[in-house]
């Protein structure tokens, strides 16, 4: 938890499953005076509350997404889906995306009269997996979780062949030695439980909640001016009247717990907020200084030098309103994540909206 009012706010994030970057995270709403707003030297694990948001070092705007609806999604009959937005400017999708893979590669595809063999079998209970069973219910060390995700992997037979006119598809061996691809008649059992997975059955749930999206977390007379000339789709930042960070999309004000941290990072830099180094401490190293080495032999000189390189970089331009980039930060991020856990994450880059990225000058 960070309680340096970075905009206003207190921060709060943490790391998902084995991905080397934190991410955003929320307390629920309607928690005041919790164990959420403890000083940061006495901040509890939250490991299983709170609203789920994206990266910290990724400038996107995305609805928090509620945790406990994530856990307790019953993968057996209802793929996991995002309760926020997902159209422009929005990342609803990037948010739950990397728990979105780990429940689709726990899918082993079968044929038909295997899938109907194992659902007839009464001591195979149908899939009823969630995360919250998989991954909380039970306690596992790295190692042993390491060696499950591997078994799960090893259950999937896809390789690429061709077809009658030249063209690549993936096919499928089952587990009784018969060949298919996705196009035809398969079906799929739970690598965590062998149960039989059955998405097809739409039942009534309480899954659908109220989605009173908001887009500011103040009222209209706190707004900050509406920007003279704003590009069609694109996100020009502005600051409210309590000083702080707000930006408009095709005329709509966004605010507040929307935000991500790294947009907010970046317009502080814009201001000419000196901002802590963290290029010792970033392990995802998206931070302006992941080429930058210290003199770890020589304290002062790693201060000094940490001074001068912080002023030099972390200085921006006052004037400027709007940040654009051709979002290769997050796409080198993703890249790093990819190298890492190639079978887990895979992050639909499309849906992310211009991102915003100041023109550091080296003085």
């Amino acid at each position: 938890m960070d309680d340096s009012g970075l905009d206003n706010r207190h921060w709060w994030a943490g790391y998902l499953m084995l991905i080397p970057y934190v991410f955003g995270l929320l307390p629920p709403e309607g928690i005041k005076g919790s164990s959420w707003h403890l000083p940061p030297d006495l901040m509890k694990s939250h490991h299983d509350e709170g609203r789920l948001h994206i990266p910290a070092h990724v400038s996107a705007l995305a609805d928090p997404e509620p945790l406990d609806r994530i856990l307790d999604t019953n993968l057996g009959r209802h793929y996991l889906t995002p309760w926020g937005r997902t159209t422009e400017p929005y990342n609803g999708d990037n948010v739950i995306d990397p728990l979105t893979t780990i429940t689709m590669d726990r899918r082993v595809p079968v044929c038909q009269p295997c899938y109907e063999a194992q659902r007839q079998r009464r001591e195979v209970a149908p899939c009823s997996c969630t995360l919250r069973k998989q991954f909380l219910d039970r306690w596992m060390c790295i190692s042993c979780n390491l060696k499950e995700m591997c078994r799960v992997q090893d259950q999937t037979t896809g390789q690429l062949e061709l077809d009658e006119t030249g063209h690549h598809y993936e096919s499928f061996t089952c587990r009784c030695g018969s060949k298919f691809s996705l196009h035809g008649d398969v079906e799929f059992l739970c690598a965590w439980c062998d149960g039989c997975i059955n998405v097809h059955d739409h039942e009534d749930t309480d899954e659908e909640i109220d989605k009173d999206f908001k887009n500011t977390d103040d009222d209209d007379s706190n707004a900050g001016p509406v920007p003279e000339v704003a590009m069609p789709d694109a996100l020009t930042s502005v600051d409210n009247k309590d000083g702080t960070m707000a930006v408009y999309h095709d005329g709509t004000r966004i605010s507040g717990e929307r935000i991500g941290r790294n947009m907010v990072q970046l317009r502080a830099m814009q201001k000419g907020v000196k901002l802590p180094c963290s290029c010792c401490e970033c392990p995802a190293l998206q931070c302006a200084f992941h080429n930058h080495s210290h003199d770890e032999d020589d304290e002062d000189d790693f201060d000094e030098n940490h001074d001068e390189h912080h002023d030099n970089h972390w200085d921006a331009d006052e004037d400027e309103s709007t940040m654009e980039s051709d979002g290769s930060d997050d796409e080198n991020s993703f890249g790093d994540l990819g190298d890492a856990m190639p079978d887990l994450i895979d992050f639909d880059e499309d849906m992310e909206p211009d991102v915003w990225e100041d023109e550091v000058e080296e003085e």
